[in-house]
């Protein structure tokens, strides 16, 4: 099922809506996550000069906005279209996400060293977990349910793109490295979650996603750019749960979303 939109820079999935964040114009669209998926609601974000990133909260009526440009994290309120700049003064906010057991809100940072930090609901910074030596260059995180923390990064090393999974003490407990070309990461830009635990990850620059197993062997790639299946590139992920669905944002006809079902 094709939803047009804008340049799509960010997917959550809030009640029994799927949100898309746009830019040009910044706006963050509401659609029914059921065919035929009928848009809801418009909330213009005109403050958020950059948007880049959204993950909803512990509110299920808010949602949370990376602003590149500002260096802002925004807070906007969806029953009232109500935006309030939420937290300030932090360097080049990328990608968003938000813990499933706490509803705290995790950014990674590129270091040195690297870290992962969570955030309470009044922006307060609840913990900063140190990545290990290995990490450089994280790129997103993403909580399983056991309560770990799935990171894609680089490599120190070999310089080559990784995902690992690290215990809230910053532990590896498991880690994903390329066994042979095929399986080479180029640019893991956004991850999510599914059912299962398998991870799903954007690989931008190789135009597909592909899914790691729960223990982050390789899985398999689930759609790319030279097949029936795809269009352009990739963007954004997000997974319903409830109905076992990946949404998938790309930059096709100046920005669309895709609906697949997944088994």
């Amino acid at each position: 099922m094709k939803i047009p939109t804008f340049v799509v820079c960010g997917l959550a999935k809030v009640n029994n809506h799927i949100c898309i964040l746009c830019q040009s114009p910044n706006i963050i669209r509401c659609y029914d996550d059921v065919d035929p998926y009928t848009l809801r609601k418009e909330v213009k974000i005109k403050q958020i000069k950059r948007p880049w990133d959204l993950t909803n909260g512990p509110d299920l009526n808010s949602l949370y906005v990376t602003d590149r440009e500002k260096n802002y994290v925004w807070k906007v309120k969806l029953n009232d279209r109500r935006v309030t700049r939420w937290l300030s003064g932090i360097a080049s906010p990328w990608t968003i996400s938000a813990s499933r057991s706490t509803g705290h809100i995790l950014m990674v940072r590129s270091g040195p060293p690297s870290s992962l930090e969570l955030y309470g609901p009044a922006a307060n910074l609840i913990r900063c977990i140190r990545l290990t030596i290995d990490i450089e260059s994280p790129l997103h995180a993403v909580e399983t349910t056991t309560g770990n923390f799935i990171v894609s990064h680089k490599w120190r090393e070999s310089r080559c793109w990784g995902v690992s999974e690290l215990t809230t003490d910053g532990q590896t407990v498991n880690r994903f490295c390329p066994n042979g070309k095929a399986q080479e990461l180029n640019n893991p830009i956004n991850l999510t979650i599914d059912a299962d635990d398998r991870v799903l990850v954007v690989d931008f620059y190789n135009y597909r996603i592909v899914r790691l197993e729960s223990d982050l062997r390789w899985g398999q790639t689930l759609l790319r750019e030279d097949t029936s299946d795809w269009a352009h590139v990739p963007l954004k992920l997000c997974y319903d749960r409830d109905k076992r669905q990946l949404v998938v944002g790309h930059d096709r006809l100046g920005g669309a979303v895709d609906i697949y079902r997944l088994l």
